[in-house]
């Protein structure tokens, strides 16, 4: 899993890769019910993830992700950054970009575009701020702000919480207001590198008839790998 989209749950990645040291590659590869996005549902049903990361010296890193979405093919999202400590304070910066394998069959406009971020850690609290200037191919700036924080339940039991606020004139551009979305998660480890996930996931989006997203209810298996 991409660690900055966050569709599982932000605590079993931090089980299954939150000791990653210098010059290491981990992957991961799994299952979940649905793809959601910053709220939104991406795929229309279950989806294949897998990942690939690097770590190395002097703070960078970089990595691939990838999933089948419901309208563009498979989602193939590939990012460097670099991140330091700074006594208790964790900070990191870099860019993704979110690239769309079919969206030029399917939708009239491709949605491929880079993102900006920047981003500070305290103990098990996550602050990151992403920027665009194209959001989903719409020439608009689009601004996510999320926060996020994890604890452990009990041994290899975690639980995480995300609120994100996704702002702007692209965000407006697709989906007609400013949102906010929210997820409550918890992940267990399973032994062998097998994580079971299971979060709560919605947003404040409001649809026809001024009906409101409902939460949904996700649940994922994955597998992790690496040296």
């Amino acid at each position: 899993m991409n660690r900055f989209k966050l569709g599982l749950p932000l605590a079993g990645l931090l089980l299954v890769s939150g000791a990653a040291a210098a010059d290491e590659i981990v992957g991961q590869v799994g299952i979940v019910s649905e793809y959601m996005f910053r709220g939104i549902e991406s795929s229309d049903g279950a989806a294949l993830q897998g990942s690939l990361d690097w770590s190395g010296e002097h703070g960078l890193s970089g990595g691939a992700w990838a999933s089948n979405t419901a309208d563009s093919g498979t989602e193939l999202d590939l990012w460097a950054g670099w991140g330091t400590e700074i006594g208790e304070f964790g900070v990191d910066a870099g860019l993704i970009y979110y690239y769309y394998s079919e969206a030029d069959e399917t939708l009239a406009t491709d949605p491929s575009y880079a993102e900006l971020y920047l981003g500070g850690s305290l103990g098990p609290m996550v602050l990151r701020a992403y920027f665009t200037d194209d959001f989903a191919g719409t020439d608009e700036d689009g601004l996510y702000i999320m926060g996020a924080v994890s604890g452990e339940l009990c041994a290899d039991t975690a639980w995480s919480v995300q609120v994100g606020l996704s702002s702007g004139d692209g965000v407006e551009a697709a989906f007609g207001e400013e949102y906010v979305d929210y997820s409550l998660g918890v992940s267990r480890m399973l032994g062998d590198g097998f994580t079971a996930s299971a979060s709560i996931v919605g947003s404040d989006l409001e649809y026809a008839a001024g009906e409101t997203d409902k939460p949904k209810l996700v649940l994922g298996l994955s597998k992790a790998f690496g040296h």
